[in-house]
């Protein structure tokens, strides 16, 4: 648990999931059995947060079904076929399912707000399309990847036709802010990048380089002797709604991860 300025809340499953994906990734890439003790705890946690709809319906922020946990189920399946433990596979699959449910017609995702009244995100639908891409990557579900596609292709719309996705979008698609959520721009871009590999298609890896590149343009660079030296703003107008006024650890993370990405897919 834990939010802004030291705030202390109970378990949270997204949060929970984000720790069990490094875990997960540690695990990988040392063989340190250390590691799968807390990360099955983890999952365990998570699988007491399922319904039998398969949505996180306890121990959610703000007591609210989040489409944007499926980030939270791909942490799970993963752990599932480390483990081979079919229990974790099974209820990550079921978390997925609920997902895809919430989409619309059009590619937007219901309930994926991160507060009661709330507007969704780029940065929320980023960790949508997250979840959906990876779990393509690790099972070959199709339906995950269209789904995310169909999302893609009306934010590929947006930006061609405006150069710039906001914030804050509404059911259509429509914007509903000023400001752009720079994390959202990073997350996207990892997945658009991750689609090119997929699909050869060099028109996700040309969005996914526009979004990096309108990304860099905000990074604090005036001062190599200030504290927020090579940050990334939440919002462009650093003003904006999104983590206003705040350089957020998590958007210079996915800043990095969206370079590093491009680093290994894209020519020099």
């Amino acid at each position: 648990p834990g939010l802004d300025l030291g705030r202390i809340e109970g378990a949270n499953v997204f949060n929970t999931g984000m720790v069990l994906l490094g875990w997960n990734a540690i695990y990988l890439r040392t063989s340190d059995r250390k590691y799968l003790g807390p990360a099955q705890a983890a999952g365990d946690f998570l699988l007491t947060c399922l319904d039998d709809n398969g949505c996180f319906a306890r121990h959610t922020s703000y007591g609210l079904a989040h489409s944007y946990n499926v980030r939270a189920a791909w942490a799970l399946l993963e752990l599932g076929r480390i483990t081979k433990n079919e229990r974790y596979v099974e209820g990550a699959e079921s978390n997925l399912r609920w997902t895809l449910l919430q989409k619309m017609h059009n590619g937007f995702f219901r309930n994926n707000v991160f507060v009661p009244g709330g507007r969704a995100l780029t940065h929320s639908i980023g960790y949508v399309l997250s979840g959906l891409v990876e779990f393509h990557l690790l099972t070959g579900n199709r339906e995950a990847l269209e789904s995310a596609v169909t999302t893609i292709q009306q934010l590929h719309a947006i930006y061609t036709k405006r150069g710039r996705i906001a914030a804050e979008l509404g059911e259509n698609f429509e914007a509903l802010s000023n400001h752009i959520c720079i994390v959202g721009y990073c997350q996207i871009a990892i997945v658009l990048l991750q689609i090119y590999k997929v699909t050869n298609n060099s028109r996700y890896r040309d969005f996914a380089i526009a979004l990096i590149d309108d990304a860099k343009a905000t990074q604090e660079l005036g001062s190599v002797n200030a504290p927020w030296y090579g940050a990334i703003p939440g919002s462009f107008p650093i003003y904006g709604r999104y983590a206003r006024l705040q350089y957020p650890n998590w958007a210079t993370k996915f800043f990095a991860d969206a370079l590093l990405v491009k680093i290994k897919m894209t020519p020099a």
